[in-house]
């Protein structure tokens, strides 16, 4: 299933201007789950493109929450360079702008220099992973979309000193294309989460990804594990900045995330 058959609705207004719904699933409390507006910003503006524009960067401000109907998506190109187009989506409800993605596409290019990315750390195969365990309460709608595998039992609300997380992810039934990667990214609680021995919500502010691979154009073969990992670069007054990365299964660096997020400790459960 294509990322896009989750909209519940969706009437193109014109070229650049979409009126859509998601299907409750894809909600995390009382907004849609991050990664997915990612994944649609991505999507309405790269159906603008002809296929050898492939996405480099990503970045999404996050405004105010952003609820599964009535939701107006206005695309615009920004700049169009010879190797790079600029794009930006604006999510709109009732009027007002709850979310802005910017967006770098590139087409393929050779470079003088190369750099070996991060190695993909030690972790047991999924089969030896354990699941979200049942323990830690409910879950955010959307994960009911996606495969988990925990390489680590620092689970959220475990009072871990490890605020490092690591774990296999993979779609529910899809495979991975852009839009799936840029979900898969986002999928995972963020570790402050694990430092904690009770529930607080948490709320991202931004979120910056960056790949490092292509994606080929009928996605990677479905049934694949992707392993993910992120850990905290600071905690304080309130915020806590995440870097995250993915890798396949074959060690190949996929993407590097980054996040800022603002905790709200002091409304524990």
């Amino acid at each position: 299933m294509s990322f896009l058959q989750h909209l519940s609705h969706c009437e193109q207004h014109d070229s650049n201007t979409f009126e859509l719904s998601f299907e409750p699933s894809w909600t995390q409390g009382r907004t849609l789950f991050g990664g997915a507006l990612g994944a649609l910003a991505h999507h309405l503006m790269a159906k603008q493109l002809p296929p050898k524009w492939e996405l480099r960067s990503i970045m999404v401000d996050f405004l105010a929450p952003t609820t599964a109907d009535g939701v107006v998506v206005k695309i615009e190109t920004i700049r169009k360079g010879r190797t790079l187009i600029r794009m930006k989506a604006q999510f709109y409800q009732n009027e007002k702008c709850c979310c802005v993605a910017l967006a770098a596409f590139g087409a393929t290019r050779s470079g003088a220099f190369h750099v070996t990315p991060s190695p993909i750390p030690p972790a047991s195969p999924p089969s030896e992973c354990r699941d979200f365990p049942l323990e830690i309460g409910p879950l955010p709608q959307f994960t009911q979309h996606f495969n988990y595998r925990w390489a680590k039992s620092n689970y959220p609300y475990s009072g871990s000193t490890d605020s490092v997380l690591l774990g296999w992810i993979q779609p529910k039934n899809s495979k991975v294309d852009m839009d799936y990667l840029i979900a898969m990214i986002d999928a995972w609680p963020p570790p402050i989460l694990s430092l904690s021995n009770r529930p607080f919500p948490v709320s991202s502010v931004n979120w910056l990804l960056n790949l490092s691979q292509s994606i080929p154009p009928n996605g990677f073969a479905k049934d694949k594990w992707y392993l993910f990992e992120s850990k905290m670069e600071f905690a304080a007054s309130g915020c806590t900045d995440l870097a995250a990365r993915l890798w396949d299964e074959d060690g190949r660096l996929l993407g590097i995330s980054r996040q800022l997020l603002v905790e709200f400790s002091d409304k524990m459960l």
